[in-house]
């Protein structure tokens, strides 16, 4: 069991393996760079965990995990793969305008408080199958770049998926949120501002185009 921790602003060049670690007081792992992996598995986080600006490396693991009070990783960014499987969110989880750049997976994860996902990058895969969001969840302006997965995820909260951009429709089947409602809400609001946009350029075009004819009259 280790008590109040703080490794803010750390350089670990060299793995870490904190697995089936108690953090009985709180921990402070803000600004910290892990070159290679990060191991978590199994641990338990019994106050405040603080994880934001974090650089993670090649492979982040905290499968199992246990976070009995709130936690955060805003901004955090996840260069290689990263893997929350079954972990128990017990507080307030804030994910806020992280970067995933390798697959990610939050399957088989419960979120007893509410989660906030917004503003997150998602450049490869990432999968939320099984996940139980007990409270509110916010997804907005959250960029997916590639599949997101929802298989039979469960939520029981307010949902937020508004300025969502989904490159590819979600995969939502067995979930209790109606697809429609999900791309009402990002997918076909993405594919307005696409239509804005491109009107607005034919406008430029066309004003080019006349103003050119101007010239030569």
């Amino acid at each position: 069991m280790l008590e109040a921790v703080d490794f803010t602003g750390t350089v670990f060049q060299q793995s870490i393996d904190l697995s089936k670690t108690v953090f009985v007081g709180p921990l402070k792992f803000s600004t910290v760079r892990v070159d290679f992996e990060a191991f978590f598995i199994g641990s338990q986080f019994d106050q405040a965990v603080d994880f934001s600006h974090v650089t993670f490396g090649t492979h982040s693991r905290f499968h199992k995990a246990r976070f009995r009070d709130r936690v955060t990783f805003a901004n955090a960014r996840f260069t290689g793969v990263a893997e929350f499987l079954e972990v128990e969110f017990q507080r307030a989880a804030d994910f806020s305008r992280s970067t995933f750049a390798g697959g990610t997976g939050f399957s088989g994860s419960v979120f007893e408080g509410a989660a906030d996902f917004s503003a997150i990058t998602a450049d490869h895969e990432i999968y939320f199958r099984f996940t139980e969001f007990r409270e509110s969840v916010t997804f907005t302006h959250a960029q997916f770049h590639k599949v997101v997965d929802f298989t039979n995820a469960r939520f029981d909260g307010v949902q937020d998926f508004s300025g969502v951009v989904f490159l590819t429709p979600p995969e939502l089947t067995g979930s209790n949120v109606p697809p429609d409602a999900v791309l009402a809400q990002g997918w076909r609001s993405q594919q307005v501002r696409l239509g804005i946009f491109a009107g607005l350029g034919i406008l430029v075009l066309f004003y080019l185009w006349v103003s050119k004819g101007k010239k030569t009259a």
